[in-house]
């Protein structure tokens, strides 16, 4: 009898452990809500190759990345209305920050350049981009 009571204790323990490893991350809200609230929490550190690649894979010959001394610095061209999808719809990432970064959009003719600060990182000597998470979300989204 009271080996068949930790049995049900080990399989209740199992199923419950099996359960919690298997539900879904909880989603967060990741957008900046205003200029007043940018700060570095809205901001990620990621590779430069990754960058490029999410950029390139969304769109294609439309942009252009290069860099120059500490930044680097993107061309957006033939956007149309979708340029404000680059940043997520977040009017407040165009306006004038501290947070080493800009993004002149010219809503006339869809076309924008963005400069992200970068920075070399040890031990592999990566080069990183500091980016506002708007940005990251803008050039995930496939929509």
């Amino acid at each position: 009898m009271k080996s068949n009571i930790i049995i049900l204790l080990v399989a209740l323990s199992c199923c419950a452990g099996a359960y919690w490893m298997v539900q879904p991350p909880k989603a967060t809200a990741l957008s900046v809500a205003s200029d007043a609230s940018l700060s570095k929490e809205n901001m990620k550190w990621v590779t430069l190759l990754k960058l490029e690649s999410f950029l390139k894979a969304k769109y294609n010959n439309d942009v252009n990345v290069k860099t120059k001394d500490d930044e680097v610095i993107i061309d957006l061209k033939n956007q149309g209305k979708q340029l404000s999808q680059f940043y997520n719809n977040n009017d407040a990432l165009l306006k004038d920050n501290d947070m080493d970064f800009s993004i002149d959009a010219n809503k006339n003719d869809g076309s924008l350049q963005a400069r992200f600060e970068i920075d070399e990182k040890e031990p592999a000597k990566t080069i990183y981009a500091y980016v506002p998470i708007d940005v990251l979300i803008g050039i995930l989204n496939n929509k």
